[in-house]
């Protein structure tokens, strides 16, 4: 059964409130934050003004730069393995990618979702930048490695050889 939701929105005229059927075509729904003892509980909020989606959704997008930010800095400062770190970040960021896409893009103007794909672009870029580099400084410390193995291991048997002829 498909049951068909007809939107409504409250108008104050002349002290009355009273209510008209709109057709809403832009709208931004979220959940409500507070809770209140005594007074009326909502669960979602729609935003129906253009202006205030788009202060909303920037200010959301904002606070999920900052902490993808963070999460990349303290990755960055840990002593951990830094490969798993920046897979884990370079994951975060495609999420964010993709949120930006199916969440956030019919909400936003052009030119502001053009700027949050430079953004993103540039995460992405300097994280494989950073990750590339690892594995290069990771790399060259085996094949010193393996040198400094061969040398010892020569050096040894020309031990053993020297031991041999006397």
């Amino acid at each position: 059964m498909v049951t068909k939701k007809i939107k409504y929105t409250i108008v104050n005229e002349n002290n009355h409130d009273s209510f008209k059927n709109l057709k809403i075509t832009n709208s931004y729904n979220m959940a409500s934050k507070s809770k209140f003892k005594d007074g009326i509980d909502v669960n979602k909020i729609t935003i129906v003004d253009n202006d205030l989606i788009q202060k909303t959704v920037d200010k959301k997008i904002n606070k999920r730069f900052k902490s993808l930010l963070e999460l990349i800095a303290s990755i960055c400062e840990s002593d951990d393995d830094p490969t798993s770190g920046l897979n884990i970040a370079l994951t975060e960021t495609d999420k964010f990618k993709r949120e930006m896409i199916n969440k956030y893009n019919r909400l936003l103007e052009k030119k502001e979702i053009e700027l949050v794909n430079k953004k993103i672009e540039l995460i992405e870029k300097d994280l494989k930048r950073r990750l590339y580099e690892h594995q290069l400084i990771i790399k060259c410390q085996r094949k010193l490695m393996e040198q400094e193995l061969m040398k010892s291991m020569e050096m040894e048997e020309e031990v053993i050889e020297n031991h041999r002829r006397r």
